[in-house]
């Protein structure tokens, strides 16, 4: 038994091995060589090829930390980091120092749930900023204060639940914008769609799908100077709501349509709650607002063919 073990041991390891691998070639969109390692630990990926080292690419690698100045040698020529996949949740707030010259970079699929105010201090030339598919709750006010030049920001598929605009206020170069994926209450998501709107950047919405409705939706609600204060994520809520029974109501006053039961109207508090709570019994409730509408949908079509 203990030879078996040994002999499984031993071919494990050196599958481990062979999966680590590192290549250095030339960067083809500038000076310099790009290095590019899967399975392998920071300070070894960090050592391949020489200073001049213009791209960065780290892929399925357990890192989990960046230290401080990480980085730092490279800070005369690094144009562009990636790193994918390294189970990242620390960073250091002096991890980038130095690095003025990136233009693109990448810490998307980690575990990073928060971003830093310190974090981008010294990177004014940052264009493209990734950071999907981690868990981050929270941005810090000042996080991007200093990316004046950023263009591209990825923040889908986290766990935000609101992006506020003074956040996003310094980033006068910002053309795109990707947030799906995140539970934005109704009242966040209203003001951000129409800032967003407002200083024409692109956050591509799905014109077919439910969240295009949604955000139409809850524009008419933003500026709805009759919503009282107070909650007002549940008064965006109720708005929405009141959107859409006025929809259905259209459709039933169609002619050949059944007239509409006095119970809808009553039960539509109780319905916005089943819907934020994911109480009804044939729904699966989802923390996203596409989800929510999804709900609500199946719901009223359901109310709809009981009739």
């Amino acid at each position: 038994m203990n030879r078996i073990f040994f002999v499984l041991f031993y071919t494990f390891n050196l599958m481990v091995i062979a999966l680590a691998k590192c290549t250095v070639n030339n960067y083809e969109e500038g000076f310099g060589n790009r290095v590019k390692c899967t399975n392998e630990s920071l300070s070894k990926a960090l050592d391949q090829g020489n200073n001049v080292v213009a791209a960065i690419l780290i892929i399925h690698s357990d890192i989990r930390q960046l230290p401080k100045d990480t980085f730092i040698r490279y800070a005369n020529t690094l144009v562009a980091l990636n790193l994918q996949y390294c189970n990242i949740k620390d960073i250091d707030d002096d991890a980038f120092r130095g690095l003025t010259y990136i233009q693109k970079l990448s810490l998307s699929s980690n575990n990073i749930s928060q971003v830093k105010d310190r974090w981008f201090r010294e990177l004014s030339s940052l264009q493209q900023l990734d950071f999907s598919y981690n868990q981050i709750k929270t941005i810090q006010p000042l996080a991007f204060m200093a990316l004046s030049n950023l263009r591209r920001l990825d923040l889908s598929e986290n766990r935000l639940g609101c992006l506020e605009n003074n956040v996003l206020q310094p980033l006068r170069s910002l053309d795109k914008l990707r947030f799906q994926g995140n539970p934005l209450t109704f009242e966040c998501r209203a003001k951000l769609t129409l800032w967003l709107r407002d200083h024409g950047i692109n956050y591509k919405i799905d014109p077919r799908g439910p969240e295009f409705w949604l955000d139409n939706v809850l524009w008419l609600c933003a500026v709805d100077d009759s919503i009282p204060l107070g909650d007002k994520n549940e008064q965006m809520v109720e708005c929405v709501i009141l959107n859409l029974f006025n929809q259905l109501r259209t459709v039933w006053t169609l002619p050949d349509s059944p007239s509409i039961p006095q119970q809808c109207s009553q039960a539509r508090k109780d319905l916005t709650k089943c819907l934020v709570t994911g109480g009804h019994k044939s729904l699966t409730y989802s923390a996203t607002n596409g989800g929510f509408i999804k709900n609500l949908l199946l719901q009223l079509r359901e109310l709809k063919s009981s009739v």
